[in-house]
Formats: structure tokens, sequence, C-alpha cells
């Protein structure tokens, strides 16, 4: 009696390319033909191994890329340790042994990645883009093949390469073990469980969906207090920036209105000053000179523009003295005569200084 066949097993690989997500791809493993190299690329997708014996890291195919395309050729990955072909191994801790080589490689065969020599199996990989690969055939261990993703692989197949390595970054971004469900007992009281299970799993559905639901509603109201205190904050710096604003108006005014003042002070002072000096303006009267010239005192003059009143010291009236020369000149009077020289009334005396010390000073308006 022959022995049962192994069932095969299922693993997938879900792959992106740069920031896009292409899909799922689905291999169905040989364990029935090469059950040791069969069960190394399962556990390699599954990540049960842990860490490798020689590399140290995960053994596990999620996060590792496709480090080389050849279009219309193959496509390699299962490098998870250096990324570049040369790094990676085996869950049994180095390389292994080839098992059969009988399986031909045709399209979609996933087959083992080697040194070039027999017998040098680790954690890399390669799957056919091409119908005729018989060259590779006795060479490497074809251990499963392609179920599904064909448009994965083709476009995997025809990405953008520099010396054989995408430029942009393909990644089996998850992986895993496909495993097939249990079918179901037709008996009433597994009918009874069943349908208990699935009115139990519809009420926690509900609730799960309520559940989900409150989360996003709360979500919701955490979103909307946060943009209100955004706003507020907002506000509060407008309005900071408002009261720094009037504080420098009014700085500014009360500057400006400072110096105003201080001008204003100015000007006030200068005029004070004027007019202090246009009302001290006089002539100082030797008591001695008073007889010589027989005028003494006070004489008030009235011009046209005004009342002028003059001091004089010195000698003789319209004559020379030692202290200088007197001369007189008629000047019009309030009635408009014009006023003969000599005369005391309304008559101004110009001294003009020779080798004395005869001076005049008036005050008046002009």
């Amino acid at each position: 009696m022959s022995k049962p066949r192994p069932k095969r097993s299922k693993v997938f690989f879900d792959i992106s390319i740069g920031k896009e997500k292409l899909g799922r791809m689905v291999m169905e493993l040989y364990d029935d033909i090469v059950p040791k190299t069969a069960e190394n690329f399962r556990k390699l997708c599954t990540g049960e191994s842990g860490l490798g014996r020689t590399t140290k890291v995960p053994l596990h195919y999620k996060g590792t890329i496709f480090h080389r395309v050849v279009a219309g050729f193959i496509i390699q990955g299962g490098d998870f340790s250096k990324s570049n072909g040369t790094g990676g191994e085996s869950i049994y801790g180095g390389r292994f042994n080839d098992e059969s080589l009988a399986v031909k490689h045709t399209k979609g065969i996933l087959s083992m990645a080697n040194t070039g020599d027999p017998n040098t199996n680790g954690s890399q990989f390669f799957i056919t883009c091409e119908e005729n690969c018989t060259h590779l055939d006795g060479k490497h261990v074809a251990f499963g093949e392609v179920t599904n993703g064909f448009k994965i692989l083709s476009t995997i197949e025809n990405v953008k390469t520099l010396k054989d390595r995408p430029v942009e970054t393909v990644m089996i971004s998850d992986c895993g073990c496909i495993l097939d469900k249990p079918l179901r007992s037709s008996s009433p009281s597994d009918t009874k469980k069943r349908s208990k299970n699935d009115k139990d799993r519809g009420e926690r559905s509900r609730d799960d969906k309520d559940r989900a639901r409150d989360r996003d509603t709360e979500r919701h109201r955490e979103k909307e207090k946060e943009k209100e205190r955004e706003i507020a904050k907002s506000k509060d710096k407008d309005k900071a920036t408002d009261r720094d604003r009037d504080k420098d108006r009014n700085r500014d005014k009360d500057r400006r209105e400072k110096n105003n003042d201080r001008d204003r002070d100015k000007d006030r002072g200068r005029d004070r000053d004027r007019d202090r000096e246009s009302e001290e303006i006089g002539i100082e009267i030797d008591p001695e000179m008073i007889a010589g010239i027989g005028m003494a005192g006070e004489r008030e003059t009235e011009t046209e523009t005004g009342t002028r009143s003059a001091t004089i010291k010195g000698g003789k009236k319209g004559g020379e003295t030692d202290q200088g020369t007197v001369k007189e000149r008629g000047k019009k009077t309030e009635t408009g005569k014009e006023t003969e020289p000599g005369k005391e009334t309304g008559m101004i005396a110009e001294i003009e200084t020779g080798t004395g010390a005869g001076t005049e000073t008036g005050t008046g308006n002009q």
C-alpha cells in the first residue's frame, strides 16, 4: 500500500514597489517532492525559526527586497542579511544539500538560488518569468510554483533597473502561510452550535461597530477641540500684536508731544530773551557831562512810528565837546510837522563819538 501524498503548503507574498502596494502573490510548495526545501521556504515565510545561527538576524522574508531583476528571465530575492545576493542562510544553519532536481523550470517556477556549485542552498530563491528556462534544469532545486499573482510577477519583471538591480525598491512587505479552513460538520448539534456562534459573532460584530463608531466620534471631537484651541491661540496672538502696536503708537505719540513741548519752550525762551533785550536798551549818563551839555534828563520824542526816549551826556547843546560831537536833526511829531534842529520838543540827538566816551542808548518802537 502506497503512502498518502503529503498535502502541499501554500504561502503568500504581499508586494510593494516604492510606496505603491501591488497586491498578493500566492505560491504552492512541493512538500511531496522536496519536503526539506519546501519546509525551509515555508518557515522563512512565517518567521517562526527565530534568529539565524550564522547571520544573527531574523530568519524571515518580511521586509526583504528583490535585489535582482532580469526581464524575460527571473526575479531573485531572499537575502535578508545583506540585500545584495551575498547573504542569507537556511533554517538549518548555513547551507543545506540539494534534494531532487527532477522538476523542470517553466514560467512561474519557484527555485533555490545557489553559488553555482551543488549543495549550496540557503535562503535565496528566484521565480522564473519565461517558459523556456531549460538551462536551469538539473542545476537548481525547484520546490514550488506561483498559483496566483502572475500580473504582479510581470510588473516586477518590467521595473526599471540599473545593472539588474531595481532602481525603485521592490519589497516583500508581508508574507506568511495560508491555512486551509476545515470542513464544517452537518450534524444538528453542530448546526445549533454554529448558529449560536454565528449569532454571538454577529453581536460582537455589532458591538465592535458601535465601539468603532464611538472611537471615531471621540476622535472627531478631539480634532474639533484641537481646532478651537488653535483658533483661540491665533486670536490671543493677534490681540497681543495689537497691544504691542498700541504701545508703540502711544510711545511715539508721547515722544512727539515731548519734543513739541521742548521746542515750544525753547521758542518761548528765545522770545522772552529777545523782549528782555529790547526793553533793557539805554545810555549810561556821566553827571559831570550834564552841565556842559545844558540838557540833562530824558526827552521823549514822538516819531512817525512811535515814542523814543533818549538820554544824552556831553558838552554844549549843538556844539562840540571833548567827549564828542552833537548833531541834531528834526523829526516829524504826532501832528505831522517836522521840528527844527535844536528844539527840545520832538528831537533826536545823535552823538558821533570822537576821541571821547560819548554813547547813545535808546528804547522804543520804531
